[in-house]
C-alpha cells in the first residue's frame, strides 16, 4: 500500500520499496507524546517529501494514536 503513495514507484515490488525507502539508517526518539524519526537526506528524499501524509506529524492508530513525525538532516 505504501508504494501507491510514492510517485514513479507505484508498480515496484516490495523488495525495491524496502531497499530504497524502508531499510535506511535513522534515529528514533520518543518524548512521551511524540515519536520522532530522524533520517539523513539521501537520493530518494524528494520522493518522501512529495508524500503529503508524512510531511507533517501523523497519528499511528495501533499505538493509541501516538503522533509521529519525520525529520530530515544533512
Amino acid at each position: 500500500m505504501f508504494r501507491l503513495d510514492l510517485p514513479r514507484f507505484e508498480k515496484c515490488k516490495a523488495g525495491t520499496i524496502f531497499k530504497k525507502f524502508i531499510n535506511i539508517p535513522g534515529k528514533i526518539s520518543y518524548d512521551g507524546s511524540m515519536i520522532t524519526v530522524t533520517m539523513r537526506k539521501h537520493a530518494h528524499t524528494p520522493i518522501w517529501l512529495s508524500v503529503r501524509k508524512i510531511t507533517k506529524p501523523f497519528e499511528i492508530p495501533w499505538l493509541n494514536n501516538t503522533k509521529m513525525q519525520i525529520k530530515w538532516v544533512m
